[in-house]
């Protein structure tokens, strides 16, 4: 077994070595556990693929995670708990509470709506497992972690800002920017997971916005009303969920005798060991 250490976790070298190959296999899966499907059901396992989208190596100083999710109480609404969510988001910081030793980095960064089942899920419990098979080299890494969301700040009336709240809002914009605009309108369709039925059906989603657009200087008055306009709702439902890594789990099946090591956040450093495949 390894000694823990401060440099950069060799499972992120690993996974680094394989994008730099394959950049394109980019597609997470991301488990979570919904604690109440239904009435009287007991908690049900959910997974759904996500987008990678980039990692923070570092953060600024004073800049701290996304604080764990607050859970509500059950009988709380969806906007009920979104609002509690984004405001405790806004207020405190994961990295700095008593006893912390800071940010477990690098962070995984991915997007999601802020209105879709797996907010209530990491609501009622912020942990989450990722699976990244990269099948041009025949290795997967298992990520454990907790979730933070970064949310609009409009789901909060807090009326002033610091450091962290800033830096995190400038990263989920900045992701917003970098989709394409037939993406970003996906933010503008009706919740996720509700019944078409309840929208129209079919025929009303032909109807549904394909692309969103920022503004342009040679836009008329009413192009750029219209254009700002759905600009505002998408990102408003727009939502950055950033994984802070704790254990990683990683096979490779592309070397023979297969090879298995896993990975874990101990003080300030990792330590890691081998395992059988």
């Amino acid at each position: 077994m390894a000694a823990a250490s401060q440099a950069v976790p060799r499972w992120k070298s690993l996974l680094d070595a394989a994008l730099a190959k394959y950049p394109k296999q980019n597609v997470i899966q991301i488990a979570t556990v919904d604690a109440q499907p239904h009435p009287d059901a007991p908690p049900q396992p959910r997974v759904r693929s996500h987008i990678f989208r980039a990692f923070l190596d570092s953060l600024p100083d004073g800049v701290g995670l996304p604080p764990p999710i607050p859970r509500p109480s059950a009988s709380s609404t969806i906007t009920e708990r979104i609002e509690s969510v984004t405001s405790h988001l806004l207020n405190t910081a994961l990295g700095g509470g008593k006893g912390s030793t800071g940010p477990t980095l690098p962070l995984l960064l991915s997007t999601t709506d802020i209105r879709t089942p797996k907010v209530t899920q990491l609501i009622a419990n912020n942990k989450v497992e990722l699976a990244w098979w990269i099948d041009g080299t025949k290795q997967q890494f298992r990520v454990l972690g907790r979730v933070g969301l970064v949310p609009a700040p409009s789901f909060t009336d807090k009326s002033t800002s610091d450091k962290s709240s800033e830096f995190w809002e400038e990263q989920r914009v900045k992701s917003f920017k970098s989709m394409s605009t037939h993406m970003r309108a996906a933010w503008l369709r009706p919740v996720p997971g509700s019944p078409l039925s309840e929208h129209g059906g079919h025929g009303a989603a032909k109807r549904w916005p394909k692309s969103v657009e920022e503004p342009g200087k040679d836009d008329s008055e009413d192009e750029k009303r219209r254009k700002q306009a759905d600009w505002d709702e998408a990102l408003r439902n727009f939502a950055l969920v950033v994984v802070e890594p704790l254990e990683v789990d990683f096979v490779d099946m592309g070397v023979v005798p297969n090879v298995r090591w896993r990975f874990w956040k101990e003080g300030e450093g990792w330590r890691e060991e081998e395992l059988v495949p």
